[in-house]
């Protein structure tokens, strides 16, 4: 997935493979993949990446757009449910395995 500052924009700032990611804008499905901010990025966290997914996979998604980011995390058995309100991610929700 290529990340621009807009989907006009020729030349990539950062490519980036998330797990999950969802666009609500066919326009950005190229033949060489998707350009620009999906509405949703899911992570699924492993001991060698769950850093770099809060971190900076984190700051990535929030400067460049992403509406919704969720991180899953298998062994505490959570989802972090992020939102993007004045250009910054907000918690919205933690749901847990008795919250499914």
């Amino acid at each position: 997935m290529l990340l621009s500052a807009s989907e006009d924009d020729e030349n990539p700032d950062t490519v980036v493979q998330p797990d999950i990611s969802v666009f609500c804008h066919p326009e950005q499905i190229e033949e060489k993949g998707a350009k620009g901010a999906p509405t949703l990025v899911i992570e699924v966290l492993s001991p060698s990446t769950a850093f770099k997914d809060r971190n900076e996979k984190f700051y990535l998604y929030e400067r460049f757009g992403v509406q919704e980011y969720w991180i899953v995390d298998p062994a505490h058995q959570t989802i972090e449910i992020y939102g993007l309100v004045n250009s910054k991610f907000a918690k919205r929700n933690v749901l847990t395995r008795h919250s499914f």
